[in-house]
């Protein structure tokens, strides 16, 4: 592929990690988090515990997912749910937030006035979320199950060119954040929102690895050589004037044949999510570089400015000036 498309997508996500606390637990405890407009994520650094989602039947109401130490959990769309272990009333995240205690850890359960919280600990874990500077929902993000697990241990050992192993990073990558979370060193809140970053792009690795062959949805798609390969152009190259048959001849296809497959996985029409990919390009360029209307126009392959601006008001729903003002980027001074 002329560009890697799930880094494309990401760098265009511009995913960013906080780290919210570090709990300690004995006995039996539980903690819900509500419904949140950002992907939450849990790493279980020490003990085992559950996850169980809550409302809304087309998630699967109750479904439960058993979690051990060096486990990694995504909840790539905010879905509410509670982590526990044993029977306890749950106590709400924004509860519990403001007991930081000794090294700056929470600590639930039967003790939770601990001056040493790690202490005959059970379960220790990390929690926090993912923020995503797009203001729409990305088609990659979308197609995500309610929970991404990726187990302790997986991608151990070398991995192999054309095989889906993830590697031996994935472990390192957990045994890191897993030895930051137990040192309580300074600095250690950004260095974990560091490597949940990576974690982050690890956990949709595992996912891409693991689904099965013909999986549907945009996900599947990269998994399609022709869709995939079709994918990688309109990212590498979206100001160029694309056609369908364009494309079709690009991945040795019908016409047809192509759209249709495209349009099955990806959920869009192949001109269709052409014309989004460029408003999130447009996005990025604007609001982040600072980038003038007519910069982004010539970027994208607009004849005129005017094309450009009236393209992206329809698909955005505002003008590009606007957006570039609304980010605090203004138009550099006339030069006399």
């Amino acid at each position: 592929m002329p560009v890697d498309v799930l880094s494309s997508v990401l760098q265009d996500l511009r995913v960013a990690g906080s780290v919210f606390c570090r709990f300690a637990a004995r006995g039996a405890w539980a903690v819900s988090y509500p419904t949140s407009a950002n992907a939450g994520f849990h790493l279980v650094t020490e003990g085992a515990c559950e996850l169980r989602l809550v409302g809304g039947e087309s998630v699967g109401t109750g479904e439960t997912y058993d979690l051990a130490a060096g486990d990694f959990v995504v909840v790539p769309h905010g879905t509410p749910h509670v982590l526990y272990a044993g029977h306890a009333p749950a106590v709400s995240i924004e509860d519990v937030t403001g007991r930081v205690g000794a090294r700056g850890l929470v600590a639930l359960g039967d003790h939770a006035e601990l001056d040493d919280p790690s202490a005959g600990v059970t379960t220790a874990y990390v929690c926090g979320s993912f923020r995503f500077a797009s203001r729409r929902t990305h088609p990659a993000i979308a197609a995500l199950p309610p929970v991404l697990v990726v187990r302790a241990g997986a991608g151990d050992g070398p991995a192999r060119a054309g095989d889906d192993a993830l590697g031996p990073w994935l472990s390192v990558h957990i045994a890191a954040a897993m030895c930051e979370s137990a040192a309580g060193r300074p600095g250690a809140e950004v260095v974990l929102a560091r490597l949940s970053d990576v974690l982050f792009v690890h956990a949709i690795r595992a996912y891409l690895a693991d689904a099965p062959a013909g999986a549907g949805g945009w996900i599947g798609a990269l998994r399609d050589p022709a869709v995939a390969r079709a994918l990688a152009l309109l990212h590498a190259h979206p100001e160029r004037d694309w056609t369908v048959a364009g494309l079709a001849r690009e991945v040795a296809m019908s016409r047809s044949r192509f759209a249709a497959r495209f349009t099955t996985l990806v959920g869009r029409p192949p001109l269709g999510y052409l014309a989004d990919w460029r408003m999130r390009r447009a996005e990025g360029w604007l609001a982040d570089e600072g980038a003038t209307v007519g910069e982004v126009a010539v970027r994208l392959g607009y004849r005129s400015e005017a094309a450009f601006s009236h393209a992206f008001r329809r698909r955005v729903g505002s003008s590009p000036g606007a957006l570039r003002r609304r980010s605090g980027r203004h138009p550099a001074p006339a030069r006399l």
